[in-house]
């Protein structure tokens, strides 16, 4: 079951990704700077869903070894662990060869990382608090 929640979770992360990723696009274009071609919809799908499902795995792995050890299984603790998880995430893809210009970009001046891995924690928390597919107790 924690398998399906980690499904959930990647692809409500990576919606909110792709959505928040659109409209802040959208509000700097509206300052004169046009967004690139690749940022339309299906295109951040495609790429986000299978990038996320690769580079969050670690993240969430530690997430659910710490909840078990620990006992953690509120909500907050899933939407901090996401925010965490995103971060590391975005490490590891610059692990892989992202540019360090990238990378930087992705840590520091993009909400769209956070607010992803903000929803994707906060989704496997509701998923494993409805489900009870808790690790621990």
């Amino acid at each position: 079951m924690a398998a399906i929640g980690y499904v959930v979770a990647v692809f409500v992360s990576t919606n909110v990704c792709a959505v928040t990723m659109i409209v802040q696009e959208a509000l700097v274009s509206s300052t004169g700077s046009a967004p690139p071609d690749f940022f339309d919809y299906p295109t951040i799908l495609a790429v986000g869903l299978p990038l996320t499902g690769a580079t969050a795995w670690p993240g969430f792995t530690l997430t659910l070894l710490i909840g078990a050890c620990t006992g953690f299984d509120r909500l907050a603790y899933f939407l901090l662990a996401g925010v965490a998880t995103a971060f590391f995430a975005v490490v590891l893809c610059g692990m892989f060869g992202a540019g360090r210009e990238f990378m930087t970009n992705l840590l520091f001046e993009n909400f769209f990382v956070y607010a992803g891995g903000a929803a994707g924690g906060l989704a496997y928390g509701l998923f494993a608090r409805k489900l009870g597919v808790f690790l621990s107790h």
